[in-house]
């Protein structure tokens, strides 16, 4: 039933996304993004949680690479399995004309004619490697971060057999940390801190953890390379919204009234849209004046 507001173009439109939206690639994907996404959505929210550190965001991230690496195979077996019972319902064909590519002579190879079905399948298995892919190269310097601190990481500064790399690691004094390490294993085998002890060697507490016991225990003079790791480790950003902020900006800049607006200019005005701080302490009338002098092209005629 048709309204007023609609015409032939739009009647158009609505048949051709009705059409695609009843194809069997769409259930297929439709169901498969589901609950891809889900997860997706659920780490994106675990990242923004305030005071989180690198490490367990590592960890996060590792455990959704690996759930996709698992599920790969169940997540396209049990889409392709519901988009056909959807297909039987609503009486949709999963059915085509398989084109065969016509051998010139002399060729002997023969081409494969995929169904429909495994057509969609090899797709969906694309789609995963390359989400399992982006996920693992995306987060690299993450990963990369977390072994290049793990020394710190209670469970293995306070592990005697763990062997600590700390090469890479410019801010601190390597022989002193070694020696501090000692210090704060043997500390901790106190026979007062012997039940502690086993939460930090098992993993149960983290670097903010072992921060917080060593300004406890007042031991900021006894392990202070110790302490300046920590306080690196913990201090890095684990995500930045700076690509938010210049969009918000440049709502406010370029509206509809400046659409001829030059690049230059653009860039200019957002510099001082964003540091309006500065800008509203800026005396324009005397750098109008200072301009206007320079630029003056009156002579006086002797």
């Amino acid at each position: 039933m048709t309204s007023e507001e609609e015409n032939s173009k739009t009647i158009s439109d609505a048949g051709i996304l009705l059409n695609s939206m009843q194809s069997f690639s769409f259930l297929c994907y439709l169901h498969l993004w589901e609950p891809v996404l889900l997860e997706i959505n659920d780490a994106q929210k675990y990242l923004q949680i305030k005071g989180l550190n690198v490490h367990q965001c590592h960890i996060k991230l590792n455990s959704l690479q690996t759930r996709f690496m698992e599920q790969r195979n169940t997540l396209v077996q049990n889409a392709v399995i519901a988009a056909k019972i959807i297909c039987e319902v609503l009486e949709i064909s999963t059915e085509r004309r398989v084109r065969k590519r016509k051998n010139m002579s002399g060729e002997n190879s023969r081409d494969v004619g995929l169904s429909l079905e495994e057509e969609v399948r090899r797709e969906m298995f694309s789609s995963m490697d390359r989400i399992i892919k982006e996920i693992k190269e995306r987060f690299d310097q993450l990963h990369g971060l977390v072994r290049k601190y793990s020394s710190i990481i209670p469970c293995n500064l306070l592990n005697e057999e763990f062997e600590c790399q700390i090469n890479d690691l410019i801010d601190i004094d390597k022989e002193q940390f070694h020696i501090e390490r000692k210090r704060i294993q043997v500390f901790m085998a106190v026979p007062t801190l012997k039940e502690e002890a086993k939460h930090w060697k098992n993993g149960e507490k983290g670097p903010l953890d072992l921060l917080k016991f060593i300004q406890q225990y007042r031991l900021e003079n006894s392990v202070p390379n110790i302490v300046i790791l920590l306080r690196i480790f913990l201090t890095i950003s684990i995500s930045v919204a700076s690509c938010e902020r210049i969009f918000s900006k440049l709502k406010l800049i370029k509206n509809y009234l400046r659409s001829t607006m030059s690049q230059l200019r653009l860039q200019n005005l957002a510099i001082l849209s964003i540091e309006q701080e500065i800008t509203n302490n800026i005396n324009f009338e005397s750098i109008i004046h200072d301009f206007s002098s320079m630029k003056a092209r009156r002579v006086d005629i002797i």
